[in-house]
């Protein structure tokens, strides 16, 4: 089986803001023992990070391929 993980694109502040959030262990998914999701949010974290809407660009607009990709061409 494969299964995509994109945690390694995510914003740098991600491991302050959720513990165990990335179950991921030289590429194999750990299951945690903690209840529930095993996920724990920093809410002092959040606040510094306040909601932005689209901060994403979309996989057509050219700053994708401008900032994500390495030719920056179509």
């Amino acid at each position: 089986m494969i299964q995509e993980a994109f945690g390694e694109f995510d914003v740098p502040w991600r491991n302050a803001l959720v513990k165990g959030w990335n179950p991921l262990s030289k590429g194999i998914f750990q299951l945690s023992d903690a209840p529930g999701l095993g996920v724990d949010i920093n809410e002092e974290v959040i606040a510094q990070h306040p909601y932005k809407k689209n901060p994403f660009p979309s996989l057509w607009d050219d700053a994708w391929l401008a900032h994500f990709t390495q030719s920056g061409d179509r």
